[in-house]
This record gives structure tokens, sequence and C-alpha cells, in this order.
């Protein structure tokens, strides 16, 4: 027993004091220094971009980022949400330009005497029929509105001149075909007259308005003093009597 206490004492006093030679293990190769920062890596291995830079300027980037996408953008929407709304606003635009563009190739098909044809290549007589009678409302619309602008017109050049002298068929009266005497005024294809361009889609003129308008400018008062010097002697009868069948008309279709 007692030598095994100095077998044990002779073995802790050389691990404490170095004495004695303890089994050597091989030492790693030396390698090169490397600079040291806030960590240290191995020559030729990547450092990631959690290690290279601080956790507190990665949280800074990363709002920074979120904060570009919440950025308001046109009308105070996120940048993102502004982008997606004009971007779905162009598709739509898009969209109606080439709804747009088939609808013009079937209305000039139709219009030449072709009918259309469904997906299944079928004769489609109801869309050729809904097109054909749309053909028909624009182009009465065009009349109405090109008789109407004709009508202005007269009247613009009859205000104009001041030296012509007028008869009764250089009258711009509200009735087409133009009247040839008093007996052609019929009140009712005078109200017609008046009243047909309303129905024009593109119109904003009020059934009231259009009559009001009319009145003003054929009472007896106002229009009797701008003609009753220009009227050719021969026709001042029949303008007189002209003049009274139109603003007569005029009132009773607005109190009617």
């Amino acid at each position: 027993m007692p030598q095994t206490r100095r077998f044990d004492e002779n073995y802790f006093a050389n691990l404490s004091f170095g004495v004695g030679t303890p089994p050597q293990t091989p030492s790693p190769a030396k390698q090169p220094s490397t600079p040291r920062g806030y960590f240290a890596f191995p020559p030729g291995s990547s450092r990631s971009a959690r290690a290279e830079r601080d956790p507190l300027t990665d949280a800074a980037d990363g709002n920074e980022r979120s904060g570009e996408a919440r950025r308001p953008g046109k009308g105070g929407l996120p940048a993102d949400a502004a982008r997606d709304e004009q971007e779905a606003r162009a598709r739509h635009i898009q969209r109606e330009k080439e709804i747009e563009i088939a609808s013009a190739g079937e209305i000039e098909w139709v219009r030449s005497g072709g009918v259309l044809r469904d997906a299944q290549g079928r004769r489609d007589k109801v869309r050729t029929a809904q097109i054909l009678a749309e053909i028909r409302l624009v182009e009465e619309e065009q009349r109405l509105t090109a008789v109407w602008e004709e009508h202005e017109r007269r009247w613009r050049t009859l205000l104009a001149s001041h030296d012509d002298v007028l008869t009764f068929r250089d009258i711009p009266w509200p009735l087409h075909p133009p009247p040839s005497s008093p007996a052609d005024l019929v009140p009712a294809k005078i109200t017609e007259f008046l009243l047909a361009p309303l129905r024009v889609r593109s119109c904003t003129v009020s059934k009231r308005d259009r009559l009001r308008t009319a009145m003003l400018r054929w009472h007896p008062d106002k229009i009797t003093p701008l003609l009753s010097d220009r009227v050719a002697e021969d026709d001042a009868g029949a303008v007189r009597d002209g003049i009274n069948v139109v603003f007569n008309a005029c009132l009773g279709a607005l109190h009617a």
C-alpha cells in the first residue's frame, strides 16, 4: 500500500509540475496568420453574411428594405400596391382596346353583308342582328346631327350677312327639307325637327331647353326687327306668317 501511494504522488507530481515527458501528439502545420476581426475564419473559407456584419446592422438593413416596400406610392398606397394597381389599369386599358378593335372588325363585316359566327363556327344570327341594329342607329344619329348642324350653319350665315335681300326660301326654317311656302310649315313636323336631335345618345340638351331656345329665336318681337328691312317685299307676308306658325308650334310643344 505505501508503494502504491508514492506511485500516485509521483504521478500527480509529474502532471502538476511537468516532470517527465508525456506522450507527444503531432502538432498541425502552422497556418499563415489571419487578421482577426469580429470573427476569424481560416483562409479559403467563405464568410457568412451574418458573420461578416453586425446583427444590429442586418436588422437595420432589413427594416430599410421592408420600409421601401411600405413607402407610400401614388395615392398614398405602398409602392408594391401602387405598382400592382398601375399594372392592372394598363391591362384593363389594353383589353378595352382589343375589344374595341374586335368590335370594329365585326361592325365592318356586318356592314358589308357578312354574318358573324360563334365559337363553334355556327351562324350567330342574334349577334349579327344586334350589330346591324347598332349600325342603323349610328347612321340615323349621324344623319340627325348633320341636318341640325346644317340648320345652325344657315342661321350663322343669315346673322353674318346684313345687306343681302332675303326671300322665303332663304330663311332657315326648322324643317327638313326646307319649305317652299307657309303651307309646308306643319306644327308637328316643326316639333319633330327640333326634338329629333335629342335622340342622339351623345346629346345633353333637354327637351325644355331646346324648345325655349327656339321660342326666343322665333319670337315675333325678336325676329321681325332682324328681318323686316331685308326681306323682299313680295315675300314679306309669307315670312311673317311662317314666323307665327313656328313660334306657336314651339309654344304648344313646350306646354304639351
